[in-house]
């Protein structure tokens, strides 16, 4: 059990370089192909993480296989000492233990807010227009959705919302909703109907296992954001595929973003 737990948190420390490699990897790769579209660079960034993933468990294998090893020794030489390398050794396990209780806070707090979240913004919903409710249900078609996706008013959200992978629920605020003409509230809709098209419900589920197992490490953070701003990135210009002017949406987000605040 110790040989286990010790190879686990020189894994963990590995893997800060690793995604560090990786990182440098995608940013050449995004100096080189300029043209890529959003969706594919966050399908690099995705796979950056499978990647991650995968070095990690190499890792752990190569230490329990080649236990002799001394896997620390460079880092004792970066920090210019030799302590680091007796220091982590001896406290594997309580250091385990500790980073497991990090972990099962971080995923419980998540599934509590997510839980939490669903209960409160789906109380006293209001029906959408028939207008919108026959464009949503139309566009969702056009988009190959096979999932009935049901759209809905509430006075609880401040900003478009969707909720749910097997049974997706748009949720839009009714105040902003009087605010926007019909072919902003219609753009609005395209943007979280690219949601779901994309999986990102799901796939954000994913990367939230991720960030926890690996919440250390600041390079994983910074993949997790560049995911994140290239899938608002493709949502948009999804939107701007379909006859809607540039100017129009823009004003249709900045309007979402005003009354939020």
């Amino acid at each position: 059990m110790e040989s286990v737990l010790y190879s686990f948190m020189f894994t963990l420390i590995h893997s800060l370089w690793q995604s560090a490699l990786l990182l440098l990897v995608y940013i050449a790769y995004q100096k080189i192909y300029i043209q890529s579209t959003p969706l594919f660079k966050r399908n690099v960034l995705f796979s950056l993480l499978g990647w991650q993933l995968l070095l990690s468990v190499a890792t752990f294998i190569l230490i329990q296989v080649k236990p002799n090893i001394d896997f620390l020794e460079g880092y004792g030489t970066i920090l210019g000492s030799s302590y680091l390398q007796q220091w982590i050794p001896q406290n594997s396990s309580w250091l385990m233990v500790v980073y497991g209780l990090v972990v099962l806070f971080r995923m419980a707090k998540a599934l509590t807010q997510r839980h939490q979240l669903y209960s409160y913004y789906t109380k006293d919903l209001q029906k959408a227009s028939l207008a919108l409710r026959l464009f949503t249900k139309e566009k969702a078609l056009h988009f190959g959705i096979s999932q009935q996706v049901d759209i809905w008013l509430s006075n609880r959200v401040h900003t478009p919302l969707t909720f749910g992978f097997w049974k997706p629920i748009i949720l839009l605020p009714v105040a902003l909703l009087s605010q926007l003409s019909i072919d902003e509230a219609e753009a609005l809709i395209l943007h979280e109907l690219t949601h779901i098209k994309a999986k990102d419900y799901l796939l954000n589920w994913l990367l939230l296992g991720v960030e926890a197992i690996y919440f250390f490490n600041p390079f994983i953070y910074i993949i997790s954001q560049k995911i994140k701003l290239e899938r608002e990135k493709n949502c948009d210009l999804q939107v701007l595929q379909f006859p809607y002017s540039p100017i129009l949406y823009a004003e249709s987000l900045l309007k979402t973003a005003q009354f939020k605040q």
